[in-house]
């Protein structure tokens, strides 16, 4: 994460980030001190020469003491930056003893707390650990101050947000977002591997796979000159599955097997267990259900009991015993963790149990589950993509039910909804 001191412009931003934070008005500050047109071209960093006096007559108004405030300023950019550094190689460990020292620092001292690069890093932080509660709070203050960031502030800010985004699963906005990033970092030339990455994630989340293929080559470039391994398996993984979605399976299968490679000299169990659902995943497309059902099994072994990813993987063998008309195994492996799928709520879940009443061919049950479960959890998760599933299995189940006219204002809901996507 890059971060520029420029003294200047640091007094502007921070008399307007201070004057935000403690909700005072322009008219207020400026009063005795300078007119609010002047004020308001020091917030704007469009006075080239600020006059020290009135600089120091505002700071003191704001019970601000600027030398210590940039003290306390450069002391954090080293810890900020390493912390990013941490982030984007998944270090989680060495990124929660770094975001430790920084937040003792904060508490120490309280000015750091409304610089707009805490904040951001703040922000980064909280989605890494996926508490996004506290990342909703945090967007909120870096929403207010978003007029007095610095070009390259407003960078890494719509970067972040539009991450945010994606990840509650707001995923057009999320590529909008982190697309205006990307124009931001042209203009500074900055060119954000991760940044890269995660506009192809979540493309390839909207089944865009021919835009999710080319942002995940610009970033795999990058993550090989910088010898990021990790990084470049989880690029190679990303591309393979993109070159399924395009039927392109040789380059597919030569990837997987790549990465397969790679996962067993590092004897990691979270790559070889991505990697085998992955294969999984191909042959299924090629359809051979059989072959894909023993690597999701291989892909399971290496997994963690009762996690999302491993609900995943259960989720997506279930359908290939559906494929193969073998309906009774797709139950069996849908309850085998039953028991877990209540609480807490997930959007793997929620597919599974909509699976499991489904094929269970009780319409009945499908409306009630979708509409007492499923849409009030999607109505504070929004997920387009489970959404127009929902839409779609309660359309059939009313079909079923011979309530035509409610069928069919789900079924229209649900093409509205993969339109928007398929347009976008």
């Amino acid at each position: 994460m890059r971060i520029d001191i420029n003294m200047d412009q640091d007094i502007g931003r921070m008399v307007a980030s201070r004057r935000i934070q403690t909700s005072v008005t322009q008219e207020e500050l400026a009063s005795g001190i300078c007119s609010i047109p002047y004020l308001s071209k020091l917030e704007n960093n469009k006075l080239t020469n600020p006059n020290p006096e009135t600089v120091e007559l505002l700071l003191e108004r704001l019970d601000v003491d600027y030398d210590y405030f940039r003290r306390v300023q450069a002391d954090s950019v080293r810890t900020i930056q390493k912390l990013y550094k941490s982030i984007n190689n998944k270090r989680m460990k060495t990124a929660e003893k770094q975001w430790e020292t920084l937040s003792q620092y904060a508490e120490e001292h309280p000015l750091l707390a409304v610089n707009a690069d805490f904040l951001l890093i703040q922000f980064r932080y909280e989605l890494f650990k996926w508490d996004m509660k506290a990342a909703d709070q945090t967007k909120k203050r870096l929403d207010e101050l978003s007029k007095t960031l610095s070009e390259l502030q407003q960078f890494y800010f719509n970067y972040f947000i539009g991450l945010h985004a994606s990840m509650n699963y707001n995923l057009v906005e999320g590529v909008r977002t982190m697309e205006h990033a990307l124009a931001i970092g042209k203009s500074l030339n900055i060119k954000d591997e991760f940044l890269f990455y995660h506009i192809a994630l979540s493309y390839s989340l909207l089944g865009s796979s021919s835009l999710a293929l080319f942002y995940a080559k610009e970033g795999l470039v990058i993550f090989q000159e910088n010898l990021e391994q990790e990084r470049v398996i989880d690029t190679f993984s990303l591309l393979g599955i993109c070159y399924i979605r395009l039927r392109q399976y040789k380059q597919a299968e030569d990837i997987f097997d790549k990465v397969l490679d790679l996962s067993s000299e590092k004897e990691s169990d979270s790559l070889l267990s991505m990697t085998y659902h992955n294969k999984g995943y191909l042959y299924s497309h090629k359809g051979d259900s059989n072959l894909a059902i023993q690597y999701y099994e291989k892909s399971l072994k290496y997994q963690v009991e009762h996690s999302d990813k491993y609900f995943n993987t259960l989720f997506f063998m279930a359908k290939e015993y559906i494929k193969t008309n073998n309906i009774e195994k797709a139950k069996e492996v849908i309850d085998s963790d039953r028991e877990r799928l209540d609480e807490p709520l997930s959007e793997i879940k929620l597919q599974m149990e909509m699976l499991r009443r489904k094929i269970g061919n009780n319409p009945e049950s499908s409306v009630q589950y979708i509409e007492e479960i499923v849409f009030p959890f999607l109505d504070k998760k929004p997920n387009s993509k489970l959404m127009t599933e929902a839409c779609l299995q309660i359309g059939e189940a009313y079909e079923k039910l011979f309530k035509y006219k409610a069928s069919s204002q789900f079924y229209k809901k649900a093409i509205d909804l993969y339109s928007e996507i398929e347009l976008f």
